[in-house]
């Protein structure tokens, strides 16, 4: 099945394609879709919202696919195209997807099918912008359909629209690109100091006491334990963990310590301790500035000290 690549560069470009591309013929699911191109891939179409507006959509998010009229400004469209007749602009508004394949496939999605003009770049780490004009904009991943604590939220509980993706502006007839939403920058962890220096003196003697147990420790850091650690944590709130840091009495310290010495040896040792006999060639206690890092990034995140915020460059 080809992928044809259709840069479509203006919105009367996208309305004439519309226009000139019969709809999917049957009674299928796939019946009355317009595709972009290729009609052996009806997920990849065109829906004219109205005449000054035409979303372009792929299959990411799929399941959510026949609701999409109520979402918010077509808010899962990969690229959404408008045209403002009284001040004779027009528009294209492009949004990232998650992680995973569905963030691949929506990439590779925009790299098909936004304006020439608009070229998709990496900006490293899994991460995307917009390149125009001699300028990179970051384009931000797609939050919508997470909750706070990363569940996937019911289409239908959507109540207005996010503003995770950007939006480029120019006169029809011109080339160069305004960029006329707001700009995102790439996210970057940033620690909670204040928040942090309440625990200061617990993290310290944690962070000794640890130091003090990895060389005991570390023969018992199989698979199975650590994960059985891993699992334990994970049920617990950062508020809990934190306890746990504060508390040298604290039944689950030793959890703690298994998940967090075993997540350093697994970085040094490239796995856990498999009693395979070549268990003791790394030893944790031989890399104590791998260990003081690791062991800060790993209480940053368990605690929630750390939080991920977009960060000007």
């Amino acid at each position: 099945m080809a992928k044809y690549v259709y840069n479509m560069e203006t919105f009367r470009e996208v309305e004439r394609n519309y226009d000139n591309t019969k709809p999917i013929r049957g009674k299928g699911k796939n019946a009355g879709k317009v595709p972009i191109g290729c009609r052996t891939r009806p997920h990849e179409e065109i829906v004219k919202v109205n005449d000054n507006c035409y979303a372009l959509y792929d299959e990411t998010f799929w399941w959510w696919r026949e609701h999409r009229e109520k979402w918010a400004e077509h808010g899962q469209a990969a690229v959404l195209w408008t045209r403002d007749p009284k001040k004779n602009t027009e528009s294209v508004r492009i949004r990232n997807c998650g992680v995973g394949t569905n963030a691949f496939c929506r990439t590779e999605f925009l790299y098909h099918f936004q304006p020439r003009s608009l070229i998709i770049a990496p900006a490293g780490s899994g991460h995307y912008a917009i390149r125009t004009g001699g300028e990179e904009y970051y384009l931000p991943k797609n939050v919508m359909c997470l909750d706070d604590n990363g569940a996937y939220l019911n289409q239908d509980h959507y109540t207005e629209y996010d503003g995770m993706d950007v939006t480029f502006t120019r006169s029809i007839g011109d080339r160069a690109w305004t960029l006329t939403s707001k700009r995102h920058f790439k996210p970057r962890p940033r620690v909670n100091k204040e928040l942090k220096e309440q625990y200061k003196q617990g993290i310290g003697q944690t962070r000794d006491w640890m130091w003090s147990l990895a060389m005991v420790l570390q023969n018992t850091l199989t698979w199975k334990t650590c994960s059985d650690a891993k699992y334990a944590l994970e049920a617990r709130s950062a508020s809990d963990i934190r306890g746990i840091i504060d508390d040298p009495d604290h039944p689950m310290r030793s959890t703690l310590a298994t998940h967090i010495l075993g997540n350093v040896y697994f970085n040094l040792a490239g796995g856990y301790v498999n009693g395979w006999g070549n268990d003791n060639a790394i030893q944790i206690v031989d890399h104590p500035a791998r260990f003081r890092a690791s062991f800060n990034r790993q209480v940053n995140y368990l605690c929630k000290f750390s939080e991920i915020k977009e960060v000007e460059a």
